[in-house]
């Protein structure tokens, strides 16, 4: 900026040159995105104000609430800058003072102009019945800072109260998190929460996130080697800022390692695609460790693979009965070579069976059907390959229908080997 040209804050700045419309009563959600867009644009613009790490953030929230922030120091909005001279200075004192006033001056400036096209935006967002209280009588110009601003909205149309709060800090403790997911999802959900509690003048203070987000981590058992190495910190290391680096870190660790497995990110059709298919076998093997003598764990590792089998042992339980009717209620109903008389009889099919049918066609030997009285095989000819996944395009296969990278016109993401949506029958079971 030079002279007395202002710069186009809004659009060579700003990362939300136009904020969200909020059309109609503002609300808190609605609020919030205004408040959260507002705070992303202040900051885009350096200064070295309020310690020189967050631009004109200091415009946007209130001082007691810019101060808790770490790294800070007070933003303090500077005054209309006053040229100071005298008769006696030197030209060399002159020319000092008149370049200070020309810094001042441009401070000044870009102070109120980042102000001013802040402002302007939430005139552009919010329909005027709202903000009409906030204008001047006289003048008809809003004239109130930007915290004022903010502070009228939400306490007039984003009021929250103790109880709704309380129960809004439950569903973020409580919320499940998919290690395999960006760490960052937790981190804005419980600031987030902080910022909703600042509205409702509860403010959350930094030891309260960092437990929450510790809760959080605990409950997904795989930041336990990291929450470890926190709980050793030393207590000024434990800041807010230092939780986030110090468990993106871990979560890239753990990638790396591959500790964070794709299996895991399995969605229930996937994982019931897999008992299905004759998988649950080996997972019941191991799962059948438990009935051997309990032997005291050796090491942490272990314990961590006990717990992992009581997980899996517990959703197989609850999946079992109901995949298995499904399964084999579907698969009659699709079989075109069924007898009509035999119809009446679709009673489910023990789990042993489709374990044998599984392992008969691992070693080439296609069992006999139960329900027909046929051999039941995979596509004919020799040596083809044993698939336990279902592509609606490819049939039996490597991949699961919502990854293949050939997907056919009409290409149904869900389909399976159990109800197959008209898809392919290559590599499934047919009849000879």
């Amino acid at each position: 900026m030079t002279g007395l040209t202002q710069e186009d804050f809004k659009n060579t700045h700003f990362d939300f040159p136009e904020l969200s419309r909020i059309v109609g009563e503002p609300n808190l959600g609605s609020l919030m995105t205004l408040r959260n867009q507002i705070k992303a644009n202040a900051q885009t613009v350096e200064s070295t104000l309020g310690g020189g790490l967050h631009g004109h953030l200091g415009l946007v929230l209130t001082p007691s609430v810019y101060n808790t922030m770490p790294d800070t120091a007070p933003y303090n909005r500077p005054a209309l800058p006053i040229l100071q001279i005298s008769p006696t200075d030197t030209q060399f004192i002159l020319a000092q003072a008149r370049h200070q006033f020309s810094e001042d001056m441009r401070e000044y400036r870009e102070v109120n102009a980042v102000e001013r096209s802040i402002i302007q935006q939430i005139v552009a967002a919010v329909e005027p019945l709202y903000i009409r209280a906030l204008r001047d009588r006289s003048s008809n110009k809003i004239k109130k800072s930007i915290p004022t601003i903010l502070k009228h909205l939400f306490d007039n149309y984003g009021d929250v109260t103790p109880k709704e709060l309380q129960e809004l800090a439950a569903r973020v403790k409580n919320m499940t998190f998919d290690p395999v997911d960006p760490i960052d999802g937790v981190f804005i959900e419980i600031d987030d929460l902080e910022n909703i509690a600042e509205m409702a003048e509860n403010p959350y203070s930094e030891q309260q996130k960092i437990d929450m987000g510790f809760i959080i981590l605990q409950n997904t058992r795989k930041f336990n080697s990291g929450l470890k190495a926190w709980d050793k910190k030393e207590s000024d290391d434990k800041t807010w800022e230092n939780f986030q680096a110090h468990f993106r870190k871990q979560q890239k660790e753990l990638r790396r390692t591959g500790e964070l497995s794709v299996s895991e990110a399995l969605n229930k059709d996937d994982f019931v695609n897999l008992l299905s298919e004759g998988i649950r076998e080996g997972v019941e093997h191991a799962l059948s460790a438990r009935e051997q003598p309990v032997v005291e764990a050796s090491n942490e590792k272990e314990m961590e693979w006990m717990a992992r089998f009581e997980q899996m042992n517990a959703t197989i339980t609850q999946l079992k009965n109901e995949k298995e009717n499904l399964q084999n209620n579907t698969m009659m109903q699709q079989m075109p070579f069924m007898h009509p008389m035999m119809q009446q009889y679709q009673q489910p099919l023990p789990f042993q069976n489709s374990t044998n049918m599984y392992n008969n066609a691992n070693n080439g030997n296609y069992g006999t059907g139960i329900l027909t009285g046929g051999r039941k095989k995979r596509n004919p000819g020799k040596n083809f390959p044993f698939y336990n996944r279902y592509c609606w395009t490819c049939g039996g296969c490597d991949h699961w229908g919502r990854k293949c990278t050939i997907k056919k016109a009409g290409h149904q993401d869900g389909a399976s080997f159990k109800n197959k949506n008209g898809g392919s029958v290559e590599n499934c079971f047919t009849q000879n």
